[in-house]
């Protein structure tokens, strides 16, 4: 491994993390104010957003005021460091189990996202076991839908396409 992949790899780090955090600042400058509410629903998500951007500005700026030097403990410890020896298409098919739950959320809402995803994930990951497979997806669906919509109390919007809400509200304890 060379002083110079490192170094490339940590500056492509840098850079998705710019830009990730600029789409969520992006993102987040959409989140509506609450009357009345001091720091209301826009803070934390704009807070996380800039916190993700300035990290992946103290990651560029490490490397380039290093200028490409590494030590040779650095770049041994940097072995299996990165892309060279990683599983790309497993890494895409995650990439697309993440794609396919952004999809599914809007199309159907939050619960058949999330056992949407849960499926494909361990599809992903090797589980071929279809009943274990729907059961520990059924499971997690029904979990988070009952710990974020019923006790933590958040909103959970409709599907554009099907609004499944009246059958999941009685997992959250929604009216």
């Amino acid at each position: 491994m060379s002083n110079r992949y490192v170094t490339k790899l940590e500056l492509g780090v840098a850079a998705v993390l710019v830009l990730i955090g600029a789409f969520f600042i992006f993102q987040a400058s959409f989140i509506r104010p609450v009357p009345g509410d001091p720091i209301g629903p826009k803070v934390l998500p704009m807070f996380l957003a800039i916190a993700i951007l300035c990290g992946g500005v103290l990651i560029a700026l490490h490397t380039l005021f290093r200028k490409g030097r590494h030590s040779d403990e650095d770049v041994e410890l940097a072995s299996g460091y990165g892309f060279k020896e990683s599983n790309i298409g497993l890494i895409f098919a995650v990439i697309g189990c993440g794609i396919c739950y952004v999809v599914t959320f809007w199309a159907f809402g939050y619960f058949v996202a999330t056992f949407v995803s849960v499926i494909l994930i361990m599809l992903t990951f090797g589980n071929r076991k279809l009943w274990l497979i729907l059961t520990i997806a059924l499971g997690v669906a029904i979990v988070y839908q009952f710990v974020f919509m019923g006790l933590m109390g958040l909103f959970d919007p409709a599907g554009e396409v099907v609004d499944l809400r009246r059958f999941t509200n009685w997992i959250s304890g929604a009216q």
